[in-house]
């Protein structure tokens, strides 16, 4: 009797034992396949985050190049120009230069900040529209700088955008943009 106890009892520990490898077995196949998904979300969410930031700034562009363009004509902006401080407090002071400045900017700080977020992809517009930013904020930077004056955060996330794209040009050796002056040459006091 002793004998069919002995192996009754070898029995269940040989299955215990084999329950255990069997749950640890199914854990790392869990694991597994948990990995295997969180790779294939993130990079359809990395996919879908370009995808909306490639079609953000192309639906908006010509909107875009609309309002900025009539500051260019009204103040002859060729490429390469900035505005000046005067032109900055005479673009302040009129409702229409005004509502095209703050939309073309707006348009860029909205941009900007969910860049900052993470909603839109830094490297997509670094490849497709950084020396569009770079040149436009070179044309207001003056402009921001008096509007900062009354409000000081107007167009952080921007700046901030800004001087990463210059700096990242900067250091691959790619030409920035014209009216853009050089981020890591700047001094505090660089004359506009």
């Amino acid at each position: 009797m002793t004998t069919v106890l002995e192996f009754a009892e070898k029995w269940r520990t040989l299955i215990e034992l084999l329950s255990f490898i069997a749950a640890i077995f199914a854990a790392v196949i869990l694991a597994f396949e948990v990995c295997r998904t969180k790779r294939v979300l993130d990079k359809d969410a990395k996919w879908r985050r370009r995808s909306q930031t490639f079609q953000l700034y192309t639906s908006e562009r010509l909107e875009i190049t609309e309002k900025h363009r009539i500051i260019r004509d009204h103040f002859g902006i060729k490429l390469g120009d900035i505005i000046s401080e005067k032109q900055a407090r005479e673009l302040s002071n009129s409702p229409e230069l005004k509502s095209a400045a703050r939309f073309v900017l707006g348009k860029l700080e909205r941009l900007a900040a969910g860049i900052e977020l993470e909603v839109y992809d830094y490297d997509v517009v670094f490849k497709t529209t950084r020396n569009n930013i770079l040149g436009i904020y070179g044309v207001y930077e003056s402009y921001i700088k008096y509007t900062r004056s009354r409000q000081p955060n107007v167009y952080n996330s921007l700046e901030i955008l800004v001087e990463r794209l210059a700096l990242e040009s900067e250091l691959r050796g790619l030409h920035l943009a014209h009216g853009y002056v050089s981020y890591l040459n700047r001094t505090d006091d660089a004359e506009l």
